[in-house]
């Protein structure tokens, strides 16, 4: 008898929270989502965000191509590894569905269509996952002869949550609808346990303002249960040390654009942020979901700490974090409709899943000359993004900035940008008649650093548009405003490492006002070579440069009519995928699809043969217990051994020579789970199902 052992490791328990919201809260009519783990499968209930069109004083301000669209969303909290159900329950069934970002390695074990299923570990942070379903009546235009995303599904899987505060605990006012103002003044934290708690309907403050509540000190604290959904507003007033924390979810789809008024100097009443901490220090956002704000969403000051909020917004003004110096942001998700930071004070935002709307930059160098600069954005994931041409207010970074401005020393380290993300490095200083012209301080902007920065595409837009990078500054009456000492330090744009001789394709350098502009490679770079065969194609393809330690992704592409047959990872079969991420690469890999005729539908999940009949007839697999099986065959001569996971993903492979012998597969290393032995022998293939527990 032959003793044959795989060896993984990886563990499966956990635990699933999952979370109780009110009836009344938007429910999503496009999609539902399942979770399950350790066979224990529930639902979660899927909300919906869509386009306020309500019309205020200043109108809805939402660009009318955004008007019919739609965000879902999910949210639960885990460890462990999980499964997630995902069903389209409108409309056709879809050709095919993309798991962003992308880079995170997730490949369905089953999709129908109108449903996919996957797993996501807790190795994988922030599980903030974009859900595509790829079919005509999903894709918007975009104005410009691309097609965005109509309706969007973003799965929100938090870390669990500690420190939940006790309702029982001294100064904790635990909210009801019978809580007056005044109680929730006095308290030291206020708790919105699960609900639908509407303040708009509850009181104003006096400026009129429905719904929008007063931090009266410092240190007050607010937290939002899982299942709570609050409808209303929050203003600081400039007290520090606040914290607004917990799972629930804040919406301001109540209000119109533009609706929160507060004095300026001279007492007349401006238009302000729907959350309003600026002015207000060391506060701490966790864990929450924003929706809808109606201006600004969270801008904050020094020291704030910002981890695992979501932002979506739809319209013009709906900026997002935009801290101050001191600041640390990380884990988090936002997609709306305008500026998502502004990177002009010292601070770092990491770890994070952008999706760039049509307007905006996710890191604005500011629309006035305010800041130093000595901002860092690092390990950052641009997904699904909605640039269609330039603007000086798009891109990775942006620039509206006039003469007089002085930033110095931001970092952009570790971009992946997936499919048509088009604008980097959005750099000017433009000439504005309306401002003076300083000479002794004309303005410039120097010693940025882009490095290791990875786009799917050559900064191409959807409609097919390449769009040129711009940087430059401005001339007048003899006096320049300059930009200089810029770094691209392994910029690599599909298959191209930007070098000094090729630079002049994808960037628009004005070198009257712009110098010291270095493309360089200081990382060591490794090649991942991607083909396909006829019938489908690879994207990137061809040789793909990869700074050492970067994942790298290759999407399997079947044109119409035609399937995923195989995928190849340096020359081994690695079954149907629909993408592969190399991670952390340290080495050259190749990557071959295969194609064939037929729906790109499949099923890993419960597969069990793959119609070899007379393979089939002579192979046993006989269970000895939940840990052991033996596999008989009765034809001899050589058999190779694959071992895949659940989704489908290799895990080993071997060559066995069975010489009519019996195989004992010991699975006491494995974790429990279900798994699947593939058998090939002369040309001839079956696959077994195996079920460790």
């Amino acid at each position: 008898m032959l003793f044959v052992v795989f060896c993984i490791c990886s563990s499966v328990h956990g635990q699933i929270t999952n979370f109780s919201w009110p009836s009344t809260a938007p429910k999503s009519d496009k999609f539902s989502v399942k979770i399950s783990q350790q066979s224990v499968a529930q639902e979660v209930y899927t909300h919906i965000s869509k386009p306020n069109l309500i019309e205020g004083p200043d109108g809805n301000g939402v660009t009318g191509i955004l008007q019919d669209r739609s965000m879902s969303y999910a949210v639960f909290s885990f460890t462990g590894e999980v499964f997630v159900e995902v069903e389209k329950i409108y409309g056709t069934a879809a050709v095919r569905v993309d798991i962003s970002p992308k880079s995170y390695g997730i490949n369905p074990v089953y999709f129908d269509g109108r449903k996919v299923k996957f797993k996501i570990s807790d190795q994988l942070r922030p599980a903030y996952i974009s859900v595509n379903f790829v079919s005509d009546e999903n894709k918007d235009d975009d104005g410009s002869g691309g097609k965005d995303i109509k309706n969007g599904l973003m799965i929100f899987a938090d870390k669990p949550e500690t420190n939940i505060p006790s309702t029982t605990a001294s100064g904790v006012l635990l909210y009801s609808n019978t809580v007056s103002y005044a109680q929730m003044q006095a308290a030291s934290l206020i708790y919105f346990p699960p609900g639908d708690w509407d303040l708009i309907n509850k009181f104003s403050d006096q400026h009129g303002n429905k719904g929008r509540y007063h931090i009266p000190r410092n240190g007050q604290q607010i937290y939002l249960a899982g299942g709570a959904f609050v409808r209303g507003s929050i203003d600081a007033d400039g007290y520090d040390n606040c914290k607004i924390f917990g799972r629930g979810i804040l919406s301001g789809a109540d209000y119109v654009w533009h609706e929160m008024k507060e004095p300026d100097n001279n007492n007349v009443l401006q238009k302000t942020a729907w959350l309003n901490f600026a002015g207000s220090n060391n506060t701490l956002y966790e864990g929450i979901t924003l929706v809808h704000p109606c201006h600004h969403t969270c801008p904050s000051s020094n020291n704030t700490v910002i981890r695992n909020i979501k932002i979506i917004g739809w319209a013009s003004n709906h900026d997002g974090i935009r801290p101050s110096g001191g600041s640390v942001i990380e884990e988090i998700f936002i997609k709306t409709s305008d500026d998502y930071d502004y990177a002009r004070d010292p601070h770092v935002v990491r770890n994070s899943v952008f999706w760039p709307m049509r307007n905006g930059a996710s890191g604005q160098l500011g629309w006035n000359n305010l800041g130093v600069g000595k901002t860092t954005y690092e390990n950052m994931y641009y997904i699904n993004s909605e640039w269609n041409s330039y603007n000086r207010n798009r891109g990775i970074i942006g620039s509206v900035l006039q003469q007089g401005v002085n930033l110095a020393n931001d970092t952009i380290r570790n971009v992946y940008a997936e499919d048509f993300c088009s604008l980097l490095s959005n750099i000017t200083i433009q000439y504005e008649p309306a401002d003076p012209l300083d000479a002794a301080n004309p303005g410039e902007i120097k010693n940025f650093l882009f490095q290791n920065i990875l786009f799917e595409n050559t900064f191409k837009a959807a409609n097919g548009t390449v769009i040129k990078q711009p940087l430059k500054g401005f001339v007048k009456d003899g006096i320049k405003a300059t930009v200089h000492d810029i770094t691209f330090d392994n910029l690599i744009l599909n298959d191209k490492l930007i070098t000094a001789s090729n630079y002049s394709d994808y960037f628009d350098i004005d070198t009257n006002t712009a110098y010291n502009i270095f493309f360089t490679s200081t990382t060591p770079l490794h090649n991942i070579t991607a083909s396909a065969g006829v019938n489908g194609s690879v994207s990137p393809s061809g040789i793909l440069p990869t700074p050492s330690g970067m994942n790298r992704v290759v999407n399997i592409i079947p044109n119409s009519g035609y399937k995923i047959k195989n995928v190849k990872i340096d020359g081994v079969n690695a079954g149907r995928l629909q993408h592969y991420t190399f991670r952390s690469v340290s080495a050259n890999h190749t990557v071959e699809a295969e194609f064939e005729a037929g729906a790109d539908y499949f099923d890993f999940t419960t597969v069990t043969s793959v119609n070899n009949p007379v393979l089939e007839s002579k192979t046993l697999l006989i269970p000895t217990s939940f840990k052991q099986y033996n596999l008989v065959n009765k034809t001899g001569n050589i058999v190779y051994f694959s071992l895949l996971n659940e989704a489908g993903q290799l895990l080993k492979n071997r060559k066995v020579v069975l010489n009519e012998g019996v195989v004992e597969l010991n699975f006491q290393a494995f974790s429990s789970g279900i798994y699947f032995i593939q058998l090939e022998q002369q040309s001839k293939k079956i696959i077994k199902k195996i079920i460790v527990k």
